[in-house]
């Protein structure tokens, strides 16, 4: 069960907005079955921060049953992402390929939203934006690399498949790290400034940022190499 509770007050007469559960409730020592929920929190602002003059606004609560639901919305949506990007990757390139980006794209939803979770945040509707956004930001990186080892795959007919990989990695690396330092740029400030509201979501993009730059590196491209490890040597079968 969460809270979300609104409280006016102050000398500019600001709406603030606050989540709770019951595990912080607990901690402030209030029962969630409180009738009076909303003053009693007020009164703990005021105590806090004596010249907010804070006042009870409207609150609204979301059960475990609308919770549960919201969880399954967002894993069929990560599902489904998932799902078009295998698809399209295996058409463009090949099923390794696929591979490679399905398992980096995992490691990068795993890392983000695990952080998330470390840090005492919950799974709201701007998290799972900013998840769907770090799946669309780490593939299209991905995509560079691949697109570079399949035309080092035609120029370069006689290196072996991890020489190819290696060259296309250290070809794409400095593109690769000057697009996710200016992203990173933009999301640390809209953190920092973006409000209470992009703050989740703004968290997420920035371990997203950092997660999704080295998988394509270090683990999707690995992947690729391992599936062909066969064809130490040879071209290995790409589609043109």
């Amino acid at each position: 069960m969460a809270y979300k509770t609104s409280t006016l007050g102050g000398k500019e007469s600001k709406k603030l907005e606050i989540i709770l559960t019951e595990k912080s409730l607990a901690k402030m020592g209030i029962k969630n079955s409180d009738s009076d929920l909303n003053n009693k929190v007020s009164t703990l602002l005021n105590e806090k921060f004596k010249e907010a003059e804070f006042k009870s606004g409207d609150m609204t609560s979301i059960g475990g049953l609308v919770g549960w639901q919201f969880t399954q919305y967002a894993l069929w949506a990560v599902f489904l992402s998932f799902v078009g990007i295998c698809a399209y990757v295996s058409l463009r390139f090949e099923f390794s390929y696929s591979l490679g980006g399905i398992l980096a794209l995992v490691h990068d939803t795993i890392i983000a939203g695990g952080v998330l979770l470390i840090c005492g945040r919950e799974i709201s509707m701007p998290v799972v934006a900013a998840l769907l956004t770090i799946i669309g930001f780490s593939i299209n990186d991905t995509i560079v690399v691949f697109d570079r080892i399949r035309e080092e795959l035609t120029l370069n007919k006689n290196k072996t498949y991890k020489d190819v990989v290696n060259l296309s990695i250290n070809q794409t690396l400095s593109r690769t790290i000057l697009t996710s330092f200016t992203v990173f740029i933009a999301v640390v400030v809209l953190y920092l400034a973006g409000g209470i509201e992009l703050n989740d979501f703004a968290l997420v993009m920035m371990i997203g940022v950092i997660v999704g730059t080295y998988s394509s590196i270090f683990i999707a491209s690995p992947v690729v190499l391992f599936w062909h490890k066969q064809h130490e040597g040879d071209k290995a079968p790409v589609k043109e």
